[in-house]
């Protein structure tokens, strides 16, 4: 049995996870774009663009740091030692120019801009939220009226989905059932279903 005082200075030493980064409301980002569970979501600023993507873990961020890297690697990003010191910050990189990437325990974010990507990784670090609020469900694929439909839970501000065959009505409704729902909360956090699609 694991000792009760070593669990509690266990989790009192563990990086806190973040909530997210809010996707609308903060100043000089466009509208979201929403990309892949693996990816994140994106928006344009006045110079360029950011990337936000939020993890579960910090491990889930960090492969996302290195995919990032690997991803860019013509650009050669070194380590930002400078960047990594401001609070919060776990690990930085790029020349802070024209590229910036950093991690904040569960929250990964890259900005490519023209000129000061260092100004525009400053605004979404400085809108990281941390309020404990749970992970989301998934949405779920439900029949009804001989119709597949997506059913996602409350606070969902994007829905995605990939394969299936939309009806043509207006109203978003399948044939032919998807096999993946992806849904994306307010805070950036994107959970998703793997469907078990009938034969």
């Amino acid at each position: 049995m694991f000792p009760t005082f070593l669990l509690m200075a266990a989790t009192a030493l563990a990086e806190p996870i973040h909530t997210g980064v809010p996707i609308l409301g903060i100043e000089g980002l466009g509208i979201p774009r929403f990309q892949t569970v693996d990816t994140g979501w994106m928006a344009n600023v006045q110079s360029g663009f950011v990337g936000v993507y939020v993890g579960r873990t910090e491990a889930d961020t960090s492969r996302w740091v290195q995919a990032k890297l690997k991803s860019l690697a013509a650009h050669k990003p070194q380590p930002n030692t400078t960047y990594a010191t401001n609070p919060g910050v776990d690990e930085a990189f790029g020349d802070g120019e024209g590229l910036l990437i950093f991690r904040s325990a569960n929250i990964g974010v890259i900005s490519r801009n023209t000129a000061d990507a260092t100004a525009w990784a400053d605004t979404i670090r400085n809108s990281i939220v941390s309020i404990g609020a749970p992970w989301p469900n998934p949405p779920e694929l439900i029949i009804a009226d001989g119709y597949w439909t997506i059913e996602h839970p409350k606070g969902t501000s994007h829905v995605a989905f990939v394969g299936g065959q939309p009806d043509t009505s207006p109203a978003l409704r399948f044939v032919k059932p998807p096999y993946r729902l992806i849904s994306w909360d307010g805070w950036g956090r994107a959970s998703w279903t793997e469907v078990a699609v009938p034969e």
